[in-house]
């Protein structure tokens, strides 16, 4: 397998419930935007 093809790969192995679930999870993340303290970054770790 090369080395572009890898992370194609793997999402191709995985249930496609899973995959939309990460996606999903991803988006939300990026809207939230760049946290701005330590304390705003822990709390998202721990959500």
């Amino acid at each position: 397998m090369g080395r572009n093809s890898y992370p194609q790969g793997q999402i191709d192995d995985m249930e496609p419930s899973t995959v939309q679930e990460l996606v999903t999870s991803l988006k939300q993340l990026h809207d939230r935007g760049k946290p701005e303290t330590d304390e705003e970054i822990k709390q998202r770790i721990d959500e």
